[in-house]
């Protein structure tokens, strides 16, 4: 089943508090579909989704991102570490 996505935020939330902040704009989101928000690039194969930002976004040694849906409710976090290894 698609999923409207418009007006979802992801934001990074390593200090505990809601940083850099991305909002969907309209989208629909497919089945089995994968989109990415890069820091400052646009890759359409992906979404083609950016923050648009000149400055990092992402803490290399780690962090949190949290997923709310456009009413306010959170749906997921994700929780990285740094060099790659990726948790939960």
């Amino acid at each position: 089943k698609s999923t409207d996505i418009s007006n979802y935020v992801v934001y990074v939330a390593t200090s505990g508090t809601q940083g850099a902040t991305f909002t969907f704009p309209q989208y629909i989101l497919k089945p089995g579909q994968n989109v990415r928000i890069y820091t400052n690039e646009i890759h359409k194969e992906s979404g083609g989704f950016s923050f648009g930002s000149g400055k990092a976004i992402w803490n290399n040694k780690g962090g949190l991102a949290v997923l709310k849906d456009a009413k306010g409710d959170k749906l997921n976090e994700y929780k990285y570490q740094g060099g790659g290894a990726e948790t939960s």
